[in-house]
């Protein structure tokens, strides 16, 4: 048995939700006005994680994001699994008789709509 004594865990933070413009200030204070990303994530009290991915979304939606990375109308629009696809056995491609079922999206459909996208 070990005789490590255990950290008590920090509790969790509460999930936060942030509007549009409010993502949209943060996002500015980086990408304009030229401020670190952890600077900015003390500042508001944001996840530098978070923040980060603000910046990337930020930067692919401009047209400099890395190739391949979806804009945000293409992962709310176009690549939205459960309007295109709501029945997954009627997919072509997709198992009929599958007594689990088929994990969802199906590799095919997603193989598919990444070729479509590069």
């Amino acid at each position: 048995m070990s005789t490590k004594e255990e950290k008590p865990k920090k509790p969790r933070r509460p999930r936060q939700e942030f509007t549009v413009e409010y993502k949209a200030q943060a996002v500015k204070l980086v990408v304009e006005e030229g401020k670190s990303i952890p600077q900015v994530a003390r500042d508001l009290d944001l996840t530098e994680s978070a923040l980060r991915l603000w910046v990337e979304q930020t930067k692919t939606d401009r047209g400099e994001g890395k190739p391949g990375a979806l804009t945000t109308a293409e992962r709310e629009g176009e690549f939205n699994w459960s309007s295109q696809h709501s029945k997954p056995r009627s997919c072509d491609g997709c198992e009929e008789s599958s007594t689990v079922g088929p994990s969802w999206p199906p590799s095919h459909v997603v193989a598919r709509s990444i070729r479509r996208a590069a």
